[in-house]
């Protein structure tokens, strides 16, 4: 359902106090890797799919996956599962002689899948090893003069505000209005660049996923002291070019050719506006988010084929204008057509 006026929402999430000093720099990161562009949002997915598989072959093939999923075979007892932690890098496997592959030189984490034989699998990208999606800097009328750079906390509560006040002139006295810029780009996926082995005798039958993007303003969400409200423009992070949505949570706000109309009048501009095109879809290499080149054992993956851009439609595609203090989740679900 498309919505013609833009629909902002906040959602206030109580954190307890953090003792002790805590800096944050602006753009930053944390400890743990996770990277927030220069007014303080870091962006996060997680991914719960589950896909049908089939082997044609008359011998058994064994499948290997990216270890930034954890996943679980859905046969027999269930045993067959490995989950991951970003912080240590370590996996915990259950039926290891099942998920991983240890003769001589094969030393990868996947499963069996045993000839003739159809299997289910569920696939999941947790809070434990999220996606960190990039996200653009956010640039002012007067470029970085008046943004805040640098926040301290002290048990909790602010301290001192960095703020950029390096222009040497006095003019102008404000550098007009903040609107809800754009701060990512979708990313592109098919079945074929997803499960790369299509075309063989593994073939999927069908998948269903849930796609979930969390926003945080981080210098907000770990300190009980708040300085501000974030106010942007977010796109469906993932499209799959062969799946169908369904189950937006929250409902967009609109389509992304409705919002170039919306800011070109938010921002009052009268002459044409030269960018109909849009950010260009991302195109996805065959590990669904590149993650990661290496296997927990440490083994190089070899890249799988890009989609070329000459492969990808002309998309309009859902975004969310938000507003909000500490942080906000929007979802949606897929299913393969």
């Amino acid at each position: 359902m498309k919505k013609i006026f833009p629909f902002i929402f906040g959602f206030l999430l109580l954190t307890l106090p953090i003792s002790g000093a805590t800096t944050y720099n602006l753009p930053g990161s944390l400890p743990d890797g996770r990277t927030y562009n220069n007014i303080g949002v870091m962006g996060e997915l997680f991914i719960d799919l589950n896909v049908t598989l089939v082997n044609t072959a008359s011998y058994p093939k064994f499948v290997v996956v990216n270890p930034r999923y954890d996943f679980t075979v859905y046969r027999g007892d269930n045993s067959e599962f490995l989950k991951n932690s970003r912080v240590s890098g370590e996996g915990i496997a259950g039926f290891i002689s099942r998920v991983t592959l240890n003769e001589t030189t094969n030393e990868f984490v996947g499963f069996w899948i045993m000839p003739y034989e159809t299997v289910v699998v569920n696939l999941k990208i947790t809070s434990n090893a999220s996606y960190n999606l990039e996200l653009s800097d956010y640039t002012g009328p007067c470029g970085d003069i008046g943004r805040i750079k640098k926040v301290d906390y002290e048990n909790g509560s602010i301290s001192f505000l960095k703020i950029n006040v390096e222009d040497q002139t006095v003019l102008p006295i404000v550098c007009g209005e903040i609107y809800p810029k754009l701060l990512n780009s979708p990313r592109i996926f098919t079945i074929r660049n997803m499960f790369p082995f299509i075309g063989g005798s593994i073939r999927v039958l069908k998948y269903d996923a849930k796609v979930t993007l969390k926003l945080t303003n981080v210098p907000n969400y770990f300190n009980t002291d708040k300085f501000g409200w974030t106010f942007v423009t977010v796109a469906q992070p993932v499209i799959f070019l062969d799946g169908e949505v369904t189950r937006y949570s929250p409902n967009y706000t609109m389509m992304y050719s409705e919002y170039l109309k919306y800011i070109q009048d938010y921002r009052a501009i009268k002459q044409t506006v030269h960018t109909a095109k849009g950010p260009n879809p991302l195109a996805s290499s065959g590990n669904l988010f590149k993650l990661t080149n290496k296997l927990i054992s440490g083994t190089p993956l070899k890249p799988s084929p890009m989609v070329h851009n000459s492969e990808i439609p002309k998309l309009d595609f859902p975004v969310w204008i938000v507003l909000f203090r500490d942080s906000v989740e929007i979802s949606y679900s897929v299913v393969s057509k």
